[in-house]
């Protein structure tokens, strides 16, 4: 039987942070309380950061409209380099520039990290980003939204 090991965060509620979007807004951990949150942690000189977005923005695809899930990109880049980034590649979620406090918040090492979390605040799913990221991903939000 094939398992993945648990990763010590998963099942622990998900730490406050706050962050602020590449458009100024800022967002909270208390702002998403209720929603499924699907949290990418990333950097742009990154390789398995890039090569993951097409899936990524499949993933945000699927659960479009649904305002009851949020797709948060966190990463230390500046703002003005996430920007610049972006206007260039396609990757779908909102962006959080800056971010090197939030991130500490969760503990992990490794990029690229998926971190979903759940209606009630608790972490459900970590996932270090590779060919299977999607499919976990999507299966667990499918699950939790159940």
């Amino acid at each position: 039987e094939f398992r993945l090991q648990k990763i010590p965060q998963e099942g622990l509620a998900a730490p406050d942070f706050a962050v602020k979007t590449i458009d100024g807004k800022k967002i909270t951990a208390a702002d998403l309380k209720g929603k499924v949150v699907v949290l990418n942690v990333w950097f742009i000189g990154c390789p398995a950061c890039i090569r993951e977005e097409p899936k990524l923005n499949e993933l945000r695809a699927k659960f479009a409209g649904r305002e009851n899930v949020v797709f948060l990109a966190m990463t230390a880049d500046t703002v003005d380099s996430v920007k610049n980034y972006v206007e260039k590649e396609r990757f779908d979620y909102t962006h959080a520039a800056d971010a090197e406090e939030a991130m500490k918040a969760f503990v992990f090492s490794g990029y690229p990290k998926n971190i979903v979390i759940g209606r009630d605040g608790i972490i459900n799913e970590v996932v270090i980003g590779g060919p299977m990221a999607e499919a976990l991903l999507r299966t667990r939000v499918e699950e939790i939204l159940k």
